[in-house]
């Protein structure tokens, strides 16, 4: 590692942090560069097989046979990782099913969007005798019966945390109580008018993708949750985190000069303009410590850098510069919410409003990767 460098723009203070080749220890690292460390060591390999054409689909039965015919290979493998536009057969289950320390599953057809794959009860009975078998990544187009017959506890008794696309997929796997699922990720599709039922009683993180904003399906979900909260007490609920990512508008992929124009617009309307929506949701958890927006628009990310950026986020200055920004933070300082972040993933920079307790005022940090170099 010849350079790396990392600025953080504080409240008050703007520190540039530079660390040289020369005596540097795993410590002294941002503690977000050592969380991706830990969680990537060198025996947490993922086996990966794609079969994106004809040719590689003829040898796919071929794969998982030998993964059946592996015993002494099979009981090392932990993560697997399927990306494939041919059925998902009992054969490729049954051959999954012999991963006896199989704790990750991915079967991805996100990059076939004309194919949909079919998940019978069968199938799910299959997968079932994965004893081990806590996450769980369905992506892409998938139809799953709604007559499972048995609910996902029985189906998967070890799972903990499901990620799924479409509001049907996951209305069928959800729709008996799943007192185990502590992680929920839900990547909603164009045309999903209606929320699955979510495991409230259990549900310790959520996250909510929308690929496309519609704000009656928020509405939908705000009077769901009205019923929740009537029925389900307070006390009940262990929500610690929910994280809304939305795509981005199409109007933000003009050329740059347009670009500079539509960021001062969409700073006073935004076309995803889902606030009150999302502020109605976080309404009703009154124990939400976390909240972190992704991708909701160019404009809420300060692209002023350094003093510039301090300038910026004076009480005098804000209001005029940012006033979404201030409707947010407004709203969020009302709430239990400790650490509220809002990113931008192509301009690499996020607003963080942190606080140490809900008497407390937030004190707003800029966070930007200015530079990473890295050589062999």
């Amino acid at each position: 590692m010849d350079q790396r460098e990392l600025m953080t723009d504080m409240s008050g203070n703007h520190d540039e942090v530079r660390t040289r080749s020369s005596k540097i220890g795993l410590l002294d690292l941002p503690n977000e560069l050592l969380e991706t460390i830990f969680a990537m060591p060198v025996w947490f390999r993922v086996i990966h097989y794609w079969a994106s054409d004809r040719e590689h689909n003829q040898h796919a039965d071929e794969f998982f046979a030998n993964l059946l015919d592996r015993h002494d290979a099979a009981r090392f493998i932990r993560q697997l990782v399927v990306a494939t536009d041919q059925d998902f057969t009992r054969l490729h289950a049954a051959a999954i099913a012999r991963l006896t320390n199989l704790s990750f599953l991915r079967l991805d057809w996100h990059d076939f969007p004309d194919f949909d794959m079919m998940l019978d009860r069968r199938t799910f009975e299959i997968l079932s005798k994965c004893p081990r078998l806590v996450h769980l990544n369905l992506r892409g187009s998938i139809d799953i019966p709604d007559d499972l017959g048995v609910g996902l506890n029985e189906m998967l008794p070890s799972l903990h945390h499901l990620s799924i696309t479409g509001a049907a997929s996951a209305s069928a796997l959800l729709k008996d109580p799943c007192t185990r699922l502590e992680r929920l990720h839900l990547r909603l599709e164009v045309g999903d008018d209606t929320f699955p039922m979510i495991p409230w009683t259990s549900l310790r993180h959520l996250q909510l993708h929308f690929y496309d904003w519609c704000d009656s399906l928020a509405e939908s979900f705000s009077t769901d949750l009205i019923v929740v909260s009537s029925c389900i007490e307070p006390a009940d609920i262990r929500l610690e985190s929910v994280e809304f990512t939305v795509e981005d508008p199409p109007s933000e992929k003009k050329d740059r000069p347009v670009e500079s124009i539509l960021t001062s617009l969409l700073s006073i309307v935004s076309p995803y303009d889902f606030w009150p929506s999302i502020g109605r949701f976080v309404h009703h958890f009154s124990a939400l410590v976390s909240l972190r927006l992704q991708n909701v628009s160019s404009a809420i990310i300060v692209r002023s850098k350094g003093p510039a950026f301090i300038a910026k986020i004076q009480p005098l200055e804000l209001p005029l510069a940012h006033p979404m920004l201030v409707a947010m933070l407004a709203f969020a300082i009302a709430t239990s919410v400790l650490h509220f972040r809002v990113s931008n993933s192509d301009l690499r920079a996020e607003m963080r409003a942190t606080r140490r307790s809900r008497d407390d005022d937030f004190v707003l940090e800029q966070w930007l990767v200015k530079r990473a170099e890295m050589t062999a």
